[in-house]
């Protein structure tokens, strides 16, 4: 049924699907290393100081698997802390996740 794949239009499989992408990224073991996550939560910081910046806010900046899954961990962990803490450190914006921009590669 084209309702339940799309709730309020945005389309649920084909994002699940991506995920599945995303998740066997994230598997590899050095996800499982303290210090790479510790790294990826102050590379994390630095990509939403970036989106502050004129050049950060005009662009689409793609991010690496260990930035966006501190991303994907902040988001789903208090989506109101979240939106209260991008407000903050974004000057009053909410910095929105599109799943949909999979390219990784340099220059893309």
């Amino acid at each position: 049924d084209k309702e339940k794949a799309n709730p309020g239009g945005f389309d649920l499989l084909s994002s699940a699907l991506r995920q599945k992408d995303f998740l066997w990224q994230i598997s590899g073991p050095n996800f499982d290393n303290p210090t790479f996550l510790a790294d990826g939560l102050e590379n994390y910081h630095k990509f939403l100081l970036l989106r502050t910046t004129t050049a950060g806010e005009n662009q689409i900046i793609v991010p690496t698997y260990q930035i966006d899954l501190m991303w994907h961990t902040h988001m789903l962990s208090h989506l109101g802390k979240y939106d209260l803490d991008c407000r903050c450190i974004l000057g009053g914006k909410t910095l929105h996740h599109d799943d949909s921009l999979t390219d990784r590669s340099e220059g893309s």
